[in-house]
Order: C-alpha cells, then sequence, then structure tokens
C-alpha cells in the first residue's frame, strides 16, 4: 500500500484527495492545510485520514511514501525541496515552480535523493487531447497551419498568480504536447483590470517550427466559460470543446482546392462534410493520479516529470518578458 500525504486542501486539494482514494494500492493517509474549515471537510467526508495544520508533520510521518502539494505557486519550491529532502516522492500541481532556477533545482535534487518528481499537466491525460494528438500524427489534418486556444470563464480568480500563468499553462501544456514542439518565439499582450501586478486578460502568440503559429486567448473576466481549440491544417481542421460532452471533436473535411488553384489561380474551397471522432473518456485527473502511483510502483519517470515541468516555466517566462516590454517579441 502506498501512503500518500496532501498538503494544500482548498480548491484543487480534495479532488486530488479523491482520485488518490480511488485508486486501488494507495491511500491518502494525511491531509495539511492551514484552514481549519477545509480540515473539518475533509474530515466528514474522510473520517480515517490524519489532519494536521502542520505540513511538516506529515513530512515527519515514516509511514508517508509520496507527498502531493497542491498549495499556491509560491510555495512550491520550498515544500517540494522539503519534501524531497525528508524521502518523499512528490506530485505537485502546475506550475513545479515559477522561476525555471528552482525548478532545475528540485530536477537535481530528486535525481539526487532516487525520488520521483511528477507536474500535474492534467490535460496531457485527456483522452480527447490524446486523441487529437493521434489524429495529428496519422498526418490526417495534413501541414499544420495554425492553432487558435482560448480559455475564458468568470474566474476563478487568483492572487498568487496571472491569469496567463494560471489558464495559459494549460494551452502551453497541451500545444507543445500536440506538436511535439517548443515555440522559437513568443509575444504577449495582457490587461490588468483588478490587480495591478496581475493580468486577467491576455493574448499570446507562439511561433513553432515548420512555419505553425499559435495564438491563445486567456481570460478571468468572461460571462460565459470557453475551453476550445481550432486546429487548421493543409487537408482538414478540428475543432476542440472541451465543454461540449455531446460532439468535443468535431473534424471539418474541410480546405482550399490547390489543384484548381494551379489552374486557374483563384483560390476556392472543398467541403466534404464533418465527422466526430470517437473516444474513450476517462477523468483526466485519474489518468494522471494513476500515472503517478504506477511510477512509483515500477520505479520509472512520469511523462510530466520535472523537467517537462521546466521547460513549461521556461516558455512562460519568455512569455511573462514580452507582457512586461508591452508585447515585444521574444526569442525562447
Amino acid at each position: 500500500m502506498i501512503n500518500i500525504g496532501i498538503i494544500g486542501c482548498g480548491y484543487w486539494g480534495p479532488n486530488i484527495m479523491r482520485n488518490f482514494q480511488a485508486i486501488k494500492g494507495c491511500q491518502v493517509k494525511m491531509v495539511a492545510d492551514l484552514i481549519p474549515e477545509n480540515l473539518t471537510k475533509i474530515k466528514k467526508l474522510y473520517p480515517q485520514i490524519i489532519t494536521t495544520q502542520n505540513y511538516k508533520d506529515i513530512l515527519r510521518n515514516p509511514q508517508i511514501d509520496a507527498v502531493a502539494v497542491i498549495t499556491q505557486a509560491a510555495t512550491h519550491y520550498s515544500l517540494i525541496k522539503e519534501s524531497l529532502l525528508s524521502g518523499k516522492h512528490v506530485f505537485a500541481e502546475k506550475p513545479i515552480t515559477l522561476k525555471s532556477s528552482e525548478g532545475e533545482k528540485l530536477i537535481s535534487l530528486a535525481k539526487k535523493r532516487r525520488k520521483i518528481l511528477m507536474v500535474g499537466h492534467v490535460f496531457e491525460y485527456n483522452s480527447l487531447v490524446r486523441k487529437i494528438k493521434e489524429i495529428i500524427k496519422k498526418g490526417e489534418l495534413g501541414k499544420i497551419y495554425f492553432i487558435f486556444s482560448s480559455r475564458l470563464s468568470p474566474g476563478p480568480i487568483r492572487s498568487d498568480v496571472s491569469v496567463v500563468w494560471d489558464f495559459a499553462f494549460h494551452d502551453i501544456s497541451i500545444i507543445t504536447y500536440l506538436l511535439d514542439k517548443n515555440p522559437l518565439r513568443v509575444s504577449a499582450k495582457g490587461h490588468n483590470s483588478l490587480k495591478k501586478s496581475l493580468e486577467d486578460f491576455g493574448f499570446i502568440d507562439l511561433e513553432f517550427p515548420n512555419h505553425i503559429s499559435s495564438r491563445i486567448s486567456v481570460a478571468w473576466l468572461y460571462p460565459t466559460k470557453e475551453r476550445g481549440m481550432i486546429i487548421v491544417g493543409s487537408k482538414k481542421m478540428l475543432v476542440y470543446n472541451d465543454i461540449d460532452r455531446e460532439k468535443p471533436l468535431v473534424l471539418y473535411n474541410k480546405g482550399i482546392n490547390w489543384s484548381a488553384f494551379k489552374k486557374s489561380k483563384k483560390i476556392s474551397f472543398y467541403d466534404k462534410g464533418v465527422s466526430y471522432p470517437k473516444v474513450k473518456q476517462k477523468e483526466p485527473l485519474r489518468v494522471e493520479c494513476q500515472h503517478f502511483i504506477d511510477c512509483l510502483k515500477k520505479k520509472k519517470t512520469p511523462l510530466t516529470d520535472g523537467k517537462r515541468g521546466v521547460k513549461i516555466v521556461k516558455i512562460l517566462e519568455k512569455i511573462q518578458k514580452s507582457l512586461d516590454s508591452n508585447g515585444k517579441l521574444i526569442n525562447v
């Protein structure tokens, strides 16, 4: 039995706990949080779990095999470091750290201590996203031209990071996962409506190898919830709507008729209808948590290990640099 300790059970922590509790051969043994009310809620749901306001109680417990750090991003570095030094494997919610230099130190420490360090890039465990990657790899879309991605909603508004670091993190994770490439250059512009130091709205442009472009739109101040992506290729176009439970993926067999263009030099489109790729969906968070447990049991490197986590942070650092310089194009 693998015993898990969870540090942080506010907004996201209970979801992590629910999934670890449901995995065979794993149990949440202890939970730490600074707010007593949060611990009271946990105790009502799981009377057998030990609760504490001092996270060090978890680190000192020799029965705890691994720690899940589900706290504000600014606390990640110190908590992950302490957990590794205490001999625990670590599952950390994204981002791994707010500085790539700190993330690299954690990677070195995990290697030195022979401990697994995994970062919660939940969309890389999403069945729909994995299906999109499969479609791209098969060449069904043809050459990828560009990707539009939007993550907009009325909150939840955070006080520790901007909407770019909170929402756009997911889109960057998804796009780099789908393309198996990192951007060459980035530019970004944002707006601060609520707090001077944190953007609550932003546009991000990314330039990838092979002349692939991407634009990401993120906002905390928006009337409706939107979570989607449009991928335009030379053969087909794909629409991904993470909110649509019935038809989340729509494949448009539509594009420019190049053979007609060569003859007449006039642009025309062909339209051969739409299809709806079938996907057997599983809860992404369950898949992610199960992967962490499997990695502990088999002593293998997670798909979203510390190195993967730092890669995304490095891209975000360049995006932040562009934000701070009013949209300047920055090499990654």
